[in-house]
């Protein structure tokens, strides 16, 4: 999955293996369309937690893809009121 530079933020953030000099080595991701975002601070390198921010971004993308192509695939006749939904649900765990 290609992600375009301009659809996100990229920013730094407080990381537990920050050092002394006040450099943060946490990256923070932000999806600005989506407003998804994602931060990694377990790494050792601003490099590395800019490489796993990407990649949790990209996992959150592809959740958001999932979902948006399960709703795309909903008619009509897929939906039933709240009533008949009830019933169902109540009928299967009475069995």
């Amino acid at each position: 999955m290609n992600i375009n530079s301009d659809e996100i933020e990229i920013t730094t953030c407080a990381s537990p293996y920050d050092p002394p000099i006040g450099a943060h080595l946490g990256v923070k991701i932000r999806h600005l369309k989506l407003n998804i975002e994602v931060t990694s601070t377990d790494q050792k390198s601003q490099h590395k937690n800019h490489m796993a921010a990407m990649e949790k971004l990209k996992s959150e993308l592809a959740k958001f893809e999932l979902v948006k192509s399960r709703f795309v695939d909903i008619d009509e006749d897929d939906l039933m009121d709240g009533e008949t939904f009830r019933n169902e649900l109540n009928s299967e765990n009475s069995d």
